[in-house]
């Protein structure tokens, strides 16, 4: 997962990066198999509740997705521009 750094610390601080800034709105895995990569999100949630807390990261998970699949409106709040680099 990216938040957690499983692929890259390099990915992980961007993603940390969008996360403060409020460009992210969902956390969701790509889960491909129960074994080989199952869709296990507490490690990510934890990480995101160290950024915004638990709160907000647990509704990223949890309410914001099922908003989604029910066809409900969603507010997002609008992110700030991202600095990728030093």
């Amino acid at each position: 997962m990216s938040i957690t750094g499983e692929f890259n610390r390099e990915i992980q601080k961007i993603t940390r990066k969008m996360i403060t800034s409020d460009l992210v709105h969902i956390i969701a895995s790509d889960a491909h198999s129960r074994d080989g990569r199952p869709p296990v999100l507490s490690r990510a949630v934890e990480e995101a509740a160290k950024i915004i807390g638990i709160g907000r990261a647990e509704k990223m998970v949890r309410d914001i997705p099922q908003a989604v699949i029910e066809g409900r409106e969603v507010v997002a709040v609008h992110g700030s521009k991202l600095e990728i680099g030093n």
